[in-house]
């Protein structure tokens, strides 16, 4: 059995405990050295580039919006300001998007290196091997009823 484990910040506790477990194929990570914007929270500092990163995603799409997208249009980043968050955490939410791009084109480059297991983890993820072990039981069971998807969400 294979596993990869994306991570979005550095995590460098786990690089000496999950990198290192006998199934764990590839370790790979993205912080704000390897964004694809590393100039990304000067730019929004410079510019007072945050309100307008904030006003674009409040504006309308072109449709009339659903219930989702009027929460968005109506609280997107209003508690993060308040609260002090910066041009770097505006920054960190894009991040991961542009990094499961990239991972999808490692993915698509070679069909042998698509894991059995993809974690993504963030700072505060924590995985508790007995709810994995109850996950992958439930994914085999599905699987064997003619389950096609290959996805399971745990929190």
């Amino acid at each position: 059995m294979y596993i990869d484990i994306f991570h979005f910040v550095k995590l460098t506790a786990q690089l000496n405990t999950w990198a290192k477990h006998p199934n764990v194929r590839h370790f790979w990570g993205v912080d704000e050295q390897q964004d694809y914007d590393i100039n990304c929270n000067e730019k929004l500092s410079a510019y007072n580039g945050v309100a307008s990163l904030v006003n674009t995603c409040q504006s309308p799409m072109g449709w009339k919006p659903n219930r989702a997208e009027q929460f968005r249009i109506r609280m997107y980043a209003r508690d993060r300001i308040r609260a002090g968050y910066g041009p770097g955490w505006f920054c960190a939410q894009r991040r991961p998007g542009h990094a499961l791009g990239w991972l999808q084109t490692i993915y698509q480059s070679n069909a042998t290196s698509i894991p059995d297991i993809l974690l993504l983890v963030d700072d505060d993820t924590s995985v508790v091997r007995r709810y994995l072990v109850c996950m992958l039981r439930l994914c085999v069971k599905l699987l064997s009823n003619g389950m096609t998807h290959k996805c399971l969400v745990g929190c």
